[in-house]
C-alpha cells in the first residue's frame, strides 16, 4: 500500500507522517509482522464495512435507477403515460429492481471484504484462500436479485472468472501468450450469442438488449445465413 492510500483510507491526508505508517508495509520495508484490520482500516472492522454497505447502496441506487427507468420511458413511453395505474405501476417495479440490485451489490462487497477480515483476525495471517471463501459466500447474495436478472449476472461474471484464471495462467508462465487469440474469443462469443439469438434456443437477453439487437442486425428468422 502505498503511502497516499493510506492518508486517504485513514482520512490524514495533510497531518499523516511516516512515522505513523506501520512498518510492516510494503514501502517500508519488513512484511514479517502481522498487519492487523485497524490498522489498514484505520477503524474497528465493523464500523468500516457498515460505512461501505452504505456508500455503496447509496451509489448503486444512483447507477441502477436510471438503468431501469429510462428504456421503459424511451421505449413504451406512449403507453406508460395512458393512465396513471400503468405509469406507478412502472415507477413502483422500477424502483423495487433498483432497491434489489442496490442491495446485491453493497451486500456482495461488504461480505466478501468481511469476511477476508473475519478469517485474518481469527487465524492472525494472510492466505490467499480467505479471498475464495470470501467469493464462495458472498455469492449467495445472488439470490436478493430477481430471478430474471440472474442470468445476466452469471454470464457477465464466467467471462471475468475465465480473465481471472488467463492472468494468473500467464503470470506464472505456464501457458505463453498467443497473438490474436482475443480477437478469435470475441468471434467465438458473439456467434455463439447470435445463434441463440437467431433459433431462440436460450433466452437470456432482456428487452434493451433484444432492442440494440434488432437495430443492429435486424428482427429474428430474418438474418442473411452465408
Amino acid at each position: 500500500m502505498s503511502l497516499q492510500r493510506h492518508k486517504l483510507l485513514c482520512g490524514k491526508e495533510d497531518k499523516i507522517t511516516y512515522d505513523e505508517i506501520p512498518e510492516s508495509y510494503s514501502f517500508l520495508g519488513s512484511k514479517n509482522r502481522f498487519v492487523t484490520c485497524d490498522e489498514l482500516h484505520c477503524s474497528n472492522c465493523a464500523l468500516r464495512h457498515f460505512q461501505c454497505f452504505c456508500v455503496l447502496f447509496y451509489k448503486g441506487l444512483w447507477m441502477y435507477t436510471p438503468l431501469n427507468i429510462l428504456p421503459g420511458l424511451l421505449m413504451k413511453r406512449q403507453k406508460l403515460f395512458k393512465n396513471k395505474a400503468t405509469f406507478r405501476k412502472f415507477y413502483i417495479k422500477s424502483l423495487n429492481n433498483s432497491l434489489r440490485s442496490a442491495g446485491f451489490l453493497s451486500i456482495y462487497v461488504t461480505i466478501f471484504a468481511s469476511t477476508i477480515c473475519l478469517l485474518r483476525n481469527m487465524l492472525k495471517q494472510d492466505h490467499w484462500i480467505f479471498s475464495n471463501i470470501g467469493g464462495f459466500i458472498c455469492a449467495w447474495s445472488i439470490l436478493l436479485e430477481h430471478r430474471a436478472r440472474r442470468p445476466e449476472l452469471v454470464i457477465y461474471c464466467i467471462p471475468r472468472t475465465i480473465e481471472i484464471i488467463w492472468q494468473g495462467v500467464k503470470k506464472r508462465d505456464i501457458l505463453k501468450p498467443i497473438k490474436y487469440f482475443e480477437v478469435a474469443i470475441f468471434c467465438l462469443a458473439m456467434g455463439i450469442m447470435m445463434s441463440f439469438y437467431q433459433f431462440n434456443n436460450l433466452k437470456v437477453q432482456n428487452k434493451l438488449t433484444n432492442t440494440i439487437i434488432k437495430l443492429l442486425f435486424g428482427k429474428k428468422n430474418k438474418l442473411i445465413l452465408y
